[in-house]
């Protein structure tokens, strides 16, 4: 999997988990705040996050900016 995606202010994405895939978020414009097995992360421009399996996560813009990434999915199926 691969794409892109912006957040709006106040734009969120609530806690879940992949069980047998990884996912990876570059951020490319602004900052998102990341909250990953419940310790939360700013992530800026730059920035690479990386979510392993069963890691309970999610996203959330409270800022007055859009926020732009891209991200990929690695999945571990067998």
């Amino acid at each position: 999997m691969f794409g892109s995606a912006t957040f709006k202010p106040n734009q969120k994405v609530t806690a879940h988990k992949h069980l047998t895939m990884y996912e990876v978020f570059y951020i490319q414009k602004g900052k998102l705040d990341f909250t990953i097995n419940q310790q939360k992360i700013t992530a800026t421009v730059g920035d690479c996050i990386t979510i392993e399996p069963n890691e309970i996560h999610e996203q959330h813009n409270p800022y007055t900016e859009n926020a732009e990434l891209i991200y990929f999915g690695i999945s571990i199926d067998s």
